[in-house]
């Protein structure tokens, strides 16, 4: 974390000076503090230690009397030494120290700029009221309707196997239609899921309806009222059905006060896009970009040609 935090200030003078010094490069700006420890010609100063305890967080508190804070400071220490080391072999100047560099740059660039702006901002009830009123669509729970079904072969003979099935449900006493039904499906349904439970697909939409079974399933199903069973076998995409509605849920919407949580995530995550959309504008405007296009393609033909050579 030493070298990450160090070159944000001096990269530029790292690759401009052919033979860098250890002070001149990786360096924190100095400061006027007391100086706890001299590592070559490098300092750390009681401004370096204290600034390194508040990044431990809560974690700083053990280090409340002299014993832990000299092993904290030899810690420091040792992490110099190991900088030191790692720029005398001009790692200062590797393309991974750099580029790493370069993230920590723009994480608290970002933090800088855009952190009290973007972070801070709160969403008022009413721009929660507004966009629940614009975007009522969104939070209608559609109609549902609670269906139990017999699967058959998609042949005239599944067809009058249903038709059969139809008969003796006509004949079930209506409090043991859906037993009745239940026990059918166990013994002739192909649908492997539902049968193992009495046939019974659960509420579903009819948007939901009409992806798994077809739209002209989906139009009869729906017109069923609750414990009626289809007067004749309906065909879906899978094959002939008998059908029973074993119950109906009416559409509704959500209340607003169960949604606001997420509208507000949504309208914060908006804004946060849009300030950081107008903060990159503004970067370009500052740092004209050019991108050569024409280098794209060569690229790609480059990385082909390395996967091939592996």
């Amino acid at each position: 974390m030493r070298i990450m935090l160090t070159i944000l200030f001096f990269v530029a003078a790292c690759q401009n000076n052919k033979t860098p010094q250890v002070q001149r490069c990786l360096t924190l700006p100095t400061n006027n503090s007391p100086i706890v420890a001299q590592i070559g010609e490098s300092f750390l100063t009681t401004e370096d230690i204290l600034r390194r305890l508040h990044q431990q967080g809560s974690t700083a508190n053990r280090y409340t009397n002299t014993k832990s804070m000299q092993r904290f400071v030899e810690d420091q220490i040792r992490l110099e030494l190991l900088a030191n080391a790692a720029i005398e072999q001009g790692l200062d100047r590797d393309p991974e120290v750099i580029e790493a560099a370069q993230k920590v740059m723009v994480r608290k660039l970002l933090l800088q700029d855009l952190g009290l702006k973007a972070l801070g901002d709160q969403i008022s009830d009413k721009a929660v009221k507004d966009y629940y009123d614009n975007h009522i669509d969104q939070y209608i729970q559609p109609e549902k309707i609670r269906l139990a079904h017999v699967e058959l072969d998609p042949t005239p003979e599944g067809r009058a196997l249903a038709q059969s099935l139809i008969d003796k449900l006509k004949g079930a006493e209506r409090s043991k239609l859906t037993r009745t039904l239940a026990k059918l499906a166990q013994q002739y349904s192909r649908d492997r899921t539902s049968k193992t439970r009495g046939g019974e697909i659960g509420f579903v939409s009819k948007s939901e309806v009409e992806q798994n079974y077809g739209s002209h399933f989906s139009d009869e199903v729906f017109k069923l009222q609750v414990e009626e069973i289809t007067a004749k076998p309906v065909q879906s995409t899978h094959g002939w059905h008998v059908v029973l509605a074993m119950a109906k849920k009416t559409s509704s919407a959500y209340r607003i006060e169960d949604v606001a949580d997420d509208i507000r995530s949504r309208l914060l995550t908006k804004n946060r896009s849009q300030i950081f959309e107008q903060y990159l504008k503004d970067l370009k405007n500052r740092y004209p970009t050019t991108i050569h296009n024409n280098r794209i393609s060569e690229l790609v033909t480059k990385l082909r040609n390395d996967k091939l050579e592996d």
